[in-house]
């Protein structure tokens, strides 16, 4: 009889202390729902305030968000900070919020710490750590660290040169709609560099990318059409890439337009148009632009002087 009751009192304690133990976690996760609820509610408040510009609105529910451990919030302080929207620039603090948004796995403070760390912006220069956060958002997904892990790893730049993992990276991100990465794949392709040259992917992926807006890839594809290479020449469609390309600044692409204007290649000979492209190229630097503006200039005075009557008759 003992021996029953003393089994029924450990058994009985045993189911007791399994009820304790399951509700008290449940108690404690609901609350801790609930707190991650309302502090997600605060952020979209707050990302909602900061878009429309209320500052003062967006800091009064981003921060206590963000404190309370909201990596939404946090990331958005960081970017704040980062750029001085709504708050003084200070890098520091926006390696903080980053810092801790990044450890719980938000990919874009990832890739932003992994650039801090890169040229030493709020923190110490440390390329280990740069890689090693460019790689964490990369695996996530995010297409500027995918790419950017590319160039350092086609470059041999703080880790150690692997032209396949390059390329697979770039691929990765062009494939996610990254116009950045999808114009460096498109020239892989087309110079035979790390891929078996291809041509014909090599204008798929520069048409994707210049589909978005990107001026080199529509500076690459003027060159394509100029010479011939991989499609039929067509100086008409080569003239309108590289107007395209020039109206978004592209250096090359204003030095090409300048090119074709002097000569008359594809569109009417135009040697002021010329000078003027020529000129926007040689104050970014173009060497090339800046010797063909002095030719330019050189025959556009000629031609006046030629036109100007002669004041001996």
């Amino acid at each position: 009889m003992l021996r029953k009751y003393l089994t029924f009192l450990i058994l009985a304690s045993f189911v007791l202390g399994s009820i304790a133990a399951c509700q008290g976690p449940t108690t404690v996760a609901s609350d801790s729902n609930a707190a991650s609820e309302q502090n997600e509610r605060a952020y979209k408040k707050g990302k909602k305030a900061l878009d429309e510009k209320k500052f003062d609105e967006a800091k009064e529910l981003l921060f206590p968000a963000a404190e309370n451990g909201n990596a939404n919030a946090q990331y958005e302080l960081g970017n704040m900070f980062f750029n001085g929207v709504g708050v003084q620039t200070d890098h520091l603090m926006a390696a903080k919020w980053f810092q801790k948004a990044a450890l719980q796995g938000r990919a874009g403070a990832q890739a932003q710490l992994g650039s801090m760390y890169l040229i030493g912006l709020g923190v110490s220069i440390d390329h280990a750590k740069a890689a090693g956060w460019y790689q964490k958002a990369a695996l996530q997904g995010d297409t500027s660290a995918q790419t950017i892990l590319g160039n350092m790893y086609l470059n041999g730049q703080w880790i150690p040169k692997d032209s396949a993992k390059a390329v697979a990276w770039y691929q990765k991100a062009a494939e996610l709609g990254d116009a950045n990465a999808q114009t460096i794949v498109g020239n892989l392709y087309l110079t035979g560099q790390g891929l078996a040259q291809n041509l014909a992917k090599a204008e798929e992926w520069l048409q994707k990318s210049a589909a978005q807006g990107n001026a080199s890839a529509m500076t690459k594809l003027g060159y394509m059409n100029f010479i011939g290479l991989g499609v039929p020449k067509d100086l008409a469609k080569a003239a309108k890439w590289y107007q395209k390309a020039a109206s978004r600044g592209n250096a090359e692409a204003q030095t090409s337009l300048g090119n074709m204007l002097s000569t008359g290649q594809g569109m009417p000979k135009d040697l002021v148009s010329a000078a003027q492209w020529y000129q926007k190229a040689a104050m970014q630097g173009n060497v090339e632009a800046q010797t063909n503006l002095i030719s330019a200039k050189a025959e556009i005075a000629d031609a006046k002087k030629m036109k100007a009557p002669d004041p001996s008759q």
